[in-house]
């Protein structure tokens, strides 16, 4: 059996701001699959891609978001 850890920043972000997978997916652009792994932890993504989600979520919460706020940059900061 596989369990997933889905208490990332990610889908905790996700989940309280009550974003839609779709939207947020056509808005990055990214697969699902690929989306899936990086909200349960089971892959981290690229600079490039942290920014492609962090731009998305901008665009559809219209708030200031920080990457640190979406993803463990290793900072040990937790997200303002």
């Amino acid at each position: 059996m596989v369990t997933l850890h889905n208490d990332t920043r990610l889908q905790r972000f996700i989940k309280d701001r009550g974003i839609s997978l779709v939207k947020l997916r056509t808005a990055i652009p990214m697969h699902r699959s690929q989306l899936s792994r990086y909200r349960f932890g089971l892959a981290f993504p690229t600079e490039p891609v942290i920014a492609r989600i962090v731009r998305a979520v901008r665009t559809l919460t219209g708030e200031p978001i920080k990457a640190n706020q979406l993803f463990n940059l290793g900072d040990d900061d937790e997200p303002a």
